[in-house]
């Protein structure tokens, strides 16, 4: 009788925790479903607070049509609040209209987020969520996705100081291996301006260089890399000129004619690369370039 008892008494404190559990498990589904109501209810409020400060921002302003002719910001939309666009008029801008129009919405989305109130529209709950989802729902009406995507890509530019920061701890190696490039480049071009001078001033030397075949095509020999086509054209002029009218040019003349140019804009170049002012160099053309583009 006491073994019934007490299995008795067990079953009956299980059969009360099981029951304390079920209550709390519905009680914890009623609070969940009163707080996703409530978001609902807060999200839906934010999105018609955006909808209707961007419309009201908008509403006043003229976008031209193709054909002539222009229609305001609050013909675009279907409604002050839902935040959808009007295809049939919005497929009638022109397509500089479309992007001011995108434009606008983007910038006065973001002025919603930014700010407690547009107006007479209080923003307070309007988030950088809600304005990225009804951009994400803009983008889905025809013709407007593609002009989303260039007012968003405006904004993403270099970000210099960033990229420097993570560049500086590399910047000596890099310097090095530049320091040692430019001289071996130096030494190389050396090298080829001491061949060119003995290919113009021994004709023997000139055997390196194949002449050409038939179709203009020879089988050169690797030496005669060593010689830059300045040397190879100077000759040929000079001699030319010799056999054809008795007036010889000199070889040498016309090389120097043809490289001095370029080992001036070198030397400036490395000028500038010695005293670590390329890049001043570079950024100059780059505003002279960007002056004449109108950027």
């Amino acid at each position: 009788m006491v073994n019934v008892a007490k299995v008795s008494v067990r079953k009956g404190k299980k059969g009360k925790i099981a029951g304390i559990l079920s209550i709390l498990m519905v009680l914890m589904c009623i609070l969940s479903l009163c707080s996703m109501t409530v978001f609902a209810a807060d999200t839906a409020e934010a999105e018609k607070a955006l909808h209707q400060a961007v419309y009201n921002s908008v509403s006043g302003n003229d976008y031209k049509l193709n054909g002539g002719g222009t229609i305001k910001g609050s013909d675009l939309f279907t409604n002050t609040t839902d935040g959808k666009i009007k295809e049939s008029n919005f497929e009638k801008l022109t397509s500089q209209a479309q992007s001011d129009f995108v434009s606008d919405v983007a910038k006065y989305s973001e002025e919603a987020r930014d700010n407690d109130s547009v107006g007479t529209v209080s923003t307070k709950e309007v988030a950088n969520d809600t304005v990225q989802n009804w951009w994400k729902d803009l983008q889905s009406s025809k013709g407007v996705g593609s002009k989303f995507m260039n007012v968003i890509l405006e904004n993403t530019k270099p970000d210099f100081v960033t990229a420097n920061a993570i560049y500086q701890p590399f910047s000596g190696v890099v310097g090095t291996i530049m320091g040692v490039i430019a001289v071996v480049g130096m030494g190389l071009l050396g090298i080829v301006l001491v061949m060119d001078i003995f290919y113009i001033a021994l004709p023997p030397v000139r055997i390196f260089v194949a002449e050409e075949g038939e179709n203009g095509k020879g089988a050169k020999k690797a030496i005669s890399k060593l010689f830059s086509n300045d040397a190879i054209y100077a000759v040929k002029v000079a001699e030319e000129s010799d056999s054809s009218d008795g007036n010889k040019k000199q070889a040498l003349g016309i090389y120097l004619k043809r490289r001095i140019f370029m080992l001036i804009l070198l030397g400036i170049c490395l000028l500038y690369l010695v005293q670590g002012q390329i890049y001043t160099f570079v950024g100059w053309i780059l505003d002279l370039v960007s002056g004449f583009l109108g950027f």
